[in-house]
Parts: C-alpha cells; sequence; structure tokens
C-alpha cells in the first residue's frame, strides 16, 4: 500500500479495491456509515488467501493423495476427463467444467474426508430449543460446530475411512440432509466463493489426470494423519505423489 501511495501505482486488482474503498470518505453497510481501516484490508485480504486459495490448494492436494491410492477411482475419472474435453475441442472452459460429474464427486468425497475448514464458529441470534430435549442454546451463544466429525460419523457415512465418491452421485446427494456435508457452511453464511473453489481444484485436477498417472511415493506416510494445531486442515507430514507420464 506505501509503494502504491508514494509511486501513484495502480493495479486492478482486490487490493487496489480495498485502498479505494479505505480513501473514499465513508463507506455504507446497510443504514450505518464507517470508515474503512487499515486493519480491515489486512483481515480481508488474509480471508481472500485462507478461503480463495489455501481451501482450494488444500482440497486439491487431498485429492489427489487419494487419487494415487485409489488407482480404479483415478482411471474413472481420467476418462471423464478426456471424454469431456474431447467433447469441447480439448479446451477447459466453463461449460467444460459443468460437464465433469465424476470429478465433482471425487471432490466432494475428498472434502468429506478433508474438509478445508474443519469446523464453523456461529454466534446464536435468538433463544433455541434443541428438538426432543430442555437444552436451550441462549441468544448471543457462540456455537463450535464440528464439521469434520460430523462427516467422518460412521452413523452417518457407512465405513467412513474408505474414499468412496460413489457417495455424492447427484441422486444420493439430493437425498442427503444439508448439514452432513458442509465443507462449505450452509444456510445464509454459506460460502460466497464456492463455484470458484470447485473450479479452481478442477482446474488442478485436469491438469494433472491429463498428463500424468499418478502414485503414492513410499515417503508418504499412509494413512496421513491431520494436523491437530491447523485451522485450515493439513497433513501432519509431507505428501510425496510419484507422477509418470502419460503414454501418447
Amino acid at each position: 500500500m506505501d509503494y502504491r501511495k508514494k509511486n501513484s501505482y495502480r493495479r486492478n486488482d482486490f487490493l487496489q479495491a480495498l485502498i479505494d474503498i479505505k480513501d473514499r470518505e465513508t463507506a455504507v453497510s446497510g443504514t450505518e456509515e464507517y470508515r474503512f481501516t487499515f486493519n480491515e484490508i489486512i483481515a480481508n485480504t488474509l480471508l481472500y488467501m485462507l478461503a480463495g486459495y489455501e481451501t482450494s490448494a488444500g482440497t486439491g492436494m487431498f485429492a489427489a493423495y487419494e487419487l494415487a491410492k485409489n488407482p480404479a477411482v483415478q482411471a474413472k475419472a481420467k476418462e471423464e476427463v478426456l471424454k469431456v474435453l474431447a467433447k469441447h475441442n480439448n479446451e477447459w472452459t466453463y461449460e467444460a467444467q459443468n460437464d465433469m460429474t465424476y470429478i465433482n464427486m471425487v471432490l466432494e468425497e475428498t472434502m468429506r474426508k478433508y474438509p478445508p475448514m474443519r469446523a464453523l464458529f456461529r454466534r446464536c441470534n435468538k433463544d433455541f430449543k434443541v428438538p426432543d430435549s430442555d437444552f436451550v442454546i441462549e441468544n448471543g451463544t457462540l456455537l463450535f460446530i464440528p464439521i469434520q466429525a460430523i462427516q467422518m460419523d460412521p452413523d452417518i457415512f457407512e465405513n467412513p475411512e474408505r474414499f468412496d465418491p460413489e457417495r455424492f452421485t447427484p441422486e444420493k446427494k439430493a437425498k442427503m440432509h444439508p448439514c452432513h456435508w458442509m465443507p462449505f457452511g450452509e444456510g445464509p453464511k454459506k460460502c460466497l466463493g464456492m463455484r470458484q473453489g470447485y473450479i479452481q481444484s478442477k482446474m488442478l485436477l485436469v491438469k494433472l489426470l491429463t498428463k500424468y498417472e499418478l502414485s503414492l511415493d513410499g515417503k508418504t506416510e499412509d494413512p496421513i494423519r491431520i494436523k491437530a494445531t491447523s485451522f485450515s486442515g493439513a497433513p501432519d507430514s509431507a505428501i510425496w505423489i510419484k507422477l509418470k507420464k502419460n503414454e501418447i
């Protein structure tokens, strides 16, 4: 920000949009006007990197790991990618990625086992009586929602440690309770960047699968453990994957 101010330098990017908001006299939020601060620029920039980059990169990494472990799933995913790309003149377009149903299923099963955000925090905005109990969550209570625990619950997903994209066929997903799978959250606070996240992670898998065959390197801990101290889902040790170039 200092460099841009001192050198009258502008770019058409996210940071510039935040700087422009800060430089206005006031910004409007609902019915209130307030000053946009430097700390809010820091917070929004950090959020953009964490929510817009780290989550997609992590999902792509875990998906590549599971594809390397499960050759049959990898072969089916590769078959769909090549078939869809051929249909779209071998061009990666928005329409092409929309046609990749099985790749969607692979990503959704990946986010079930390895949710980008392991938990959600929500504040109750009115008293709520938990059904079939006398317990009342009082207005103002901060709630911790353990996404990873819910999505690995054997009463919800049979044999949850098994990687099985077939859990997320369009037919099965339509019957699924919306709060049994919440890597993007749920309700009015659901992640605004959901479509962007899908596209970024899909692009990673498409680029890999069209060029390489994936297999696990012996240096990779298997099964991997999730780092206990990580806010965003991350492995406790490095993931190493061998890439063998596809035969032409």
